[in-house]
């Protein structure tokens, strides 16, 4: 189960993994995505996205989640906890779609696990 890392590095380890998610698409689908995107994405992230990040994959937000069964996709858009510029974060859930960039992480206990994003749709 992933939650927010006690040193303090949620954030970093997101950025990687939205950073391979990136490269993956580049590779798979060549020309789908300004590359600027990921630059502004990891701007965006680490400056809006940083204290709902942390709170979105606290341990108390694992524990509150991962007790309860996934709510239907419309029903998971009332846990949006921050939405902006093509930054969707829910409890468990971060996914950016941005010029052309789709990239998602999900945890396994987000209330969202059954939406096709984090919800928000």
């Amino acid at each position: 189960m992933y939650t927010a890392s006690a040193n303090g590095q949620t954030v970093e380890v997101l950025l990687v993994y939205l950073a391979i998610a990136a490269a993956d698409q580049a590779e798979t689908h060549p020309g789908t995505f300004d590359p600027q995107a990921l630059g502004e994405i990891a701007a965006q992230v680490s400056d809006v996205g940083k204290d709902a990040i942390n709170q979105a994959f606290s341990a108390e937000a694992a524990k509150q989640f991962s007790a309860n069964k996934p709510l239907s996709p419309g029903d998971a858009k009332s846990l949006v906890m921050l939405s902006a510029d093509g930054l969707i974060i829910t409890p468990g859930c971060v996914e950016v779609n941005r010029k052309g960039l789709w990239v998602m992480f999900k945890a396994n206990w987000s209330p969202a696990a059954l939406a096709p994003g984090c919800g928000a749709k």
